[in-house]
């Protein structure tokens, strides 16, 4: 019981929360070669029939997971705060990745008055997910499974989720903030001595909010 009491005390003073999407619901595929050629398990040859899928899938319009985020506030403006969200495939219950606990984001931030630094990892700025997307203009967000990040030439498909990452959130000023994020190695671990083997991600971007008006504008290279 004391110990319990006092997870509960710690919850509250950082400010924990739970959260979570639960997305399952059947799921009916035409597929096409003439227009679907680089899609899983279907052949690239022209002269493969059409084949037709119905089954039960998960992350229909927005993947399943859970997550934790909190923020302390440690006095003078600053606060240290944290995100892990792990997904999982609700038909199945079997985790999105195996070798990672939380493959969507694992998030260490601190935010003072000139900004947010956060380490760890995120997803691109341009890629429909996590902490830091700019890429929020699209009609189809970042679901519905093959339109969207499964077509690398319409959403951007190659900038995900990256490990070793570093972003940098300026503060507001009028409406306006600025973005910086760099990732030493995007999968996995940094290639010690020349980084030159090492997948990098750079980015910069600006982001304009006025009332009912949003708009971003990113540059970035991989």
């Amino acid at each position: 019981v004391a110990a319990l009491s006092a997870m509960a005390a710690s919850a509250m003073a950082a400010n924990v929360t739970v959260y979570g999407v639960i997305d399952t619901g059947f799921h009916f595929q035409h597929s096409s070669p003439k227009w679907s050629t680089n899609l899983p398990g279907v052949k690239t040859d022209k002269a493969t029939q059409s084949t037709n899928k119905f089954d039960m899938a998960t992350g229909q319009n927005s993947g399943s997971r859970l997550g934790f985020k909190g923020v302390e506030e440690l006095g003078n403006g600053v606060k240290v705060g944290f995100v892990l969200e792990n997904g999982f495939k609700s038909d199945t219950a079997a985790d999105d990745d195996a070798s990672l606990a939380f493959r969507r984001e694992a998030n260490l931030y601190v935010t003072t008055d000139f900004g947010t630094l956060s380490l760890a990892r995120v997803g691109a700025l341009t890629s429909t997910a996590g902490s830091y997307n700019l890429a929020k203009y699209t009609p189809f967000g970042g679901g519905w499974g093959d339109s969207t990040l499964k077509q690398a030439d319409f959403m951007l498909g190659d900038r995900a989720r990256m490990d070793n990452t570093v972003t940098y959130v300026s503060p507001s000023f009028a409406g306006v903030k600025a973005y910086a994020q760099y990732s030493f190695q995007r999968g996995g671990k940094e290639t010690a001595g020349n980084e030159r083997p090492n997948d990098r991600y750079a980015g910069f971007g600006l982001t304009f909010d006025q009332g009912n008006f949003s708009t971003a504008l990113v540059v970035d290279s991989v």
